[in-house]
């Protein structure tokens, strides 16, 4: 009986995407990346993290996670988008990082 329950993912798989959509998607990349960069995080640790920010109502995974960094795909459903949006809000500012060098 699991085959009739509806797939709660909805997204897209096909730019061109908005400009809100481009806008969201360069922030969440700059975010990763500079995650990415201490070496202490990866692809996974950021799905759950904002798996963790919604409560669980969200089923980001670390693939949607590497499909959002090659600018594949947006998340379309609304507690998903709001959930990558929170973590994306969550980040240190670009400055607070690079005051250290």
């Amino acid at each position: 009986s699991s085959s009739s329950t509806p797939i709660k993912k909805k997204i897209s798989t096909s730019p061109p995407f908005t400009q809100e959509e481009t806008t969201f998607l360069n922030e969440f990349i700059a975010c990763v990346d500079r995650r990415l960069a201490d070496k202490l995080s990866r692809q996974r640790d950021i799905a759950e993290e904002i798996r963790a920010l919604s409560n669980n109502e969200c089923t980001i995974s670390q693939s949607t996670v590497s499909k959002m960094m090659r600018r594949f795909t947006v998340p379309r459903d609304q507690v998903t988008y709001a959930a990558v949006r929170n973590w994306i809000d969550a980040q240190p500012p670009p400055a607070e990082i690079k005051q250290e060098k």
